[in-house]
C-alpha cells in the first residue's frame, strides 16, 4: 500500500556553500516529533523524554536517529527517495523523485527554503493524476501550489458501423505508400 508519485518538472539550484546549512536544518527537523508519521500514532504520550531521538517515532523511510547515521544532506535525500544532480562546479542543479511512495518529502524539501535559489520549484504528479508544486518564494519560504488539470475536447472523427475510422484509413494509406516506395527502391536496385 502507499501513494506513488513522480517529479514532472524541476527548476532547482542549491549552491554548495549552503549544503551544510540545509543538512543541519534536516537534522534539526528530527526534533519535531509531531511531524513524523512513522511509529507511534497520536499525541506521543509514549515518547521517552530522556531520548532526543525516540526509537518509536520516525519520519517515513528514515531511521529514527538519522542525524547520527546520515553523514550529509545527500544521504538523507537518498533515504527519502530523491536523486540529485551535481553540476561541474559542485552545486546541486536538480532533484528528482521517481515512482516512490510519499512520506515526509515535503518537510525535508522545506529545509531548502531560504537556501535554494528563489523561484526554484519541484512539481509532482501522483498515481491518481493529482498535480502539485513546491515553490520557493523570494521570502525564504516554501509554498504548496495545487495543480488544476483541464481537458479540452476537440472533434477528431465520426465512426460508422462496419467502416474503417479516418485514423485507420490514414494509417493504411501511409502503409500502402511505404510499401510502394520500398518496391520502387527494390526495382531500382535490381536494374543497376
Amino acid at each position: 500500500m502507499g501513494y506513488y508519485v513522480n517529479t514532472t518538472e524541476v527548476d532547482f539550484f542549491l549552491h554548495q556553500r549552503h549544503f551544510d546549512a540545509v543538512y543541519k536544518r534536516m537534522c534539526d527537523l528530527n526534533d519535531y516529533h509531531d511531524l513524523k508519521s512513522g511509529g507511534s500514532f497520536g499525541g506521543n504520550e509514549d515518547l521517552d523524554p530522556n531520548e532526543r531521538y525516540p526509537k518509536n517515532k520516525w519520519f517515513a523511510w528514515m531511521p529514527y536517529n538519522y542525524p547520527e547515521t546520515c553523514k550529509d544532506m545527500f544521504e538523507i535525500l537518498q533515504h527519502i527517495g530523491f536523486d540529485c544532480t551535481i553540476d561541474d562546479e559542485g552545486n546541486m542543479s536538480d532533484i528528482r523523485y521517481e515512482n516512490n511512495k510519499t512520506g515526509a518529502e515535503d518537510y525535508f524539501l522545506s529545509c531548502f527554503a531560504g537556501y535554494v535559489d528563489a523561484e526554484s520549484y519541484v512539481c509532482f504528479e501522483g498515481e491518481d493524476g493529482n498535480h502539485w508544486k513546491y515553490y520557493f518564494n523570494n521570502n525564504g519560504e516554501m509554498e504548496l501550489h495545487n495543480g488544476i488539470v483541464e481537458i479540452h475536447w476537440k472533434y477528431a472523427d465520426t465512426y460508422h458501423f462496419g467502416e474503417m475510422s479516418n485514423a485507420d484509413k490514414q494509417l493504411l494509406a501511409w502503409k500502402q505508400e511505404w510499401d510502394r516506395q520500398r518496391a520502387l527502391e527494390k526495382e531500382n536496385a535490381l536494374e543497376k
